[in-house]
C-alpha cells in the first residue's frame, strides 16, 4: 500500500515524529505498522509504504461480512493513522508536539480474480 502525505503550506513544515498505521476489517485489527519518522518541508508530498501482515487468525464473527463483500467484488478495509508531530513555522520557530485527531479512511480493495480494479482513496484531514 502507498500512503501519500501532502503539505500544501508555504510557511509551515512538519516533523513527523511518530506515525502508526492500523488496518481494520469489520472491527478487527489485522495489521499494524510503525512508520519511520521524517521531516516534511514546504509544499511537498511524502510517500510512505505501510506493510500490513495478519498477525493472528481472524475471529469467525466476521465470516458473514467477508462472504457478502466477496460476492459484491470488493472488500472494505479501514486504515487508521495515529500521529505525533512538531510544527516548524518559517525558518526558526519550532512549536511543541501535537497529536492531531486520528486519521481514518476506508479503502475499497477488489477481490483477487474479480473484474474490479483498485480505486485511489483520498482522505482530507483538518488538523487544527
Amino acid at each position: 500500500m502507498d500512503l501519500s502525505i501532502r503539505n500544501p503550506n508555504r510557511r509551515v513544515a512538519f516533523y513527523w515524529d511518530r506515525i502508526e498505521a492500523r488496518a481494520i476489517y469489520d472491527g478487527y485489527r489485522f495489521g499494524y505498522d510503525a512508520l519511520p519518522a521524517f521531516y516534511q518541508g514546504h509544499r511537498t508530498t511524502t510517500t510512505l509504504h505501510p506493510a500490513f501482515r495478519g498477525q493472528q487468525a481472524a475471529p469467525g464473527s466476521f465470516a458473514g461480512t467477508f462472504e457478502r463483500e466477496k460476492g459484491e467484488g470488493s472488500f472494505y478495509v479501514q486504515v487508521e493513522l495515529s500521529t505525533k508531530l512538531r510544527i516548524k513555522v518559517l525558518r526558526f520557530v519550532k512549536l511543541g508536539h501535537f497529536k492531531p485527531r486520528k486519521i481514518d479512511c476506508v479503502v475499497k480493495l477488489p477481490v483477487p480474480g474479480s473484474s474490479g480494479s483498485f480505486e485511489r482513496t483520498k482522505c482530507h484531514v483538518d488538523w487544527f
